[in-house]
This record gives C-alpha cells, structure tokens and sequence, in this order.
C-alpha cells in the first residue's frame, strides 16, 4: 500500500469514529509514514523542521501514544521504531518484514500465521497483545544490489 493511501485510510478512520486527528498528530503520522520505521527523536527533529518549532519529548510521546491506542501506528519493540498501520484499528497479526540494509520495511497479514500464534497462545493461557511479528532481513533491491557489487 503506498504511504499517502495509508495516511488517507488513517484519516477515514479517525473521522469514521470521532477521533481527534490534530494537525500536530496528523503531522506526526505523515512522517512516520514517509519515514517508517522511525525513532521518537528522528521524528521530533523532523516535526521541528516541518512545524517551524521545537517539538518537546513529552508532547511527542503523548501523540504517539495516541495514534497507537487509536490502531494508526505500531512501536516496532526490536527497534523502538514506529510505523503506519497500514489497515488503521485492525486486529489482525501484521507481518512485518525489515530490511536492515535500507530500513524499507512492508507490512502483510497471512490469516494462517495469524490462527497458529492465537492457537499456540490460548495453549498456553496467553492472549496476543500487540497484533505485530517483525522479521527482519534483505529486501529484493538490495540483495540485488549486494549481487552486483559481490
């Protein structure tokens, strides 16, 4: 899904169920489109330049906090980044694949993956919390590119 679709499914969803998408957290949420997987202070930085103001580390974790509760974006645990959820609100199991040499990242669901963890989990008396599995590794571009140089 391109980024701007995913921040226009973001937007829909917010108004569809009366969420307050402020100029600071829509911002906020365009960057993490364009930039994901992002740290907290990239992100800052980034808002500070866009917004033409310092953007303190209090308020920034409060939007993110907000566009995470909401299902808009997921903290990225291994990395202690941040995405677009690019199915905003969904329940499902996100695949996510990492790429560690440019940091692209793409984001599927298998509804197979998916009833395996909950079956494995309800086993074992767990309920699956953060619907995300990070696998990170080498996007198709750049083990071409390792190809070419190697």
């Amino acid at each position: 899904m391109k980024r701007t679709a995913a921040v226009e499914a973001a937007r829909q969803f917010s108004h569809e169920r009366g969420l307050r998408l402020t100029a600071l957290r829509l911002a906020m949420l365009e960057e993490v489109a364009e930039n994901g997987p992002i740290g907290a202070y990239r992100l800052m930085v980034l808002l500070g330049d866009r917004l033409g103001r310092r953007i303190d580390p209090p308020t920034a974790y409060r939007a993110l906090d907000f566009l995470m509760g909401a299902g808009l974006c997921s903290r990225l645990g291994s990395k202690g980044a941040y995405v677009i959820r690019e199915r905003p609100g969904q329940e499902k199991i996100s695949i996510l694949l990492l790429c560690d040499c440019c940091g692209t990242s793409v984001q599927y669901e298998e509804a197979e993956i998916q009833q395996l963890v909950e079956h494995a989990a309800a086993a074992r008396g767990f309920r699956v919390g953060t619907p995300i599995i990070e696998c990170s590794g080498t996007c198709a571009r750049c083990a071409g590119n390792r190809e070419a140089i190697g």
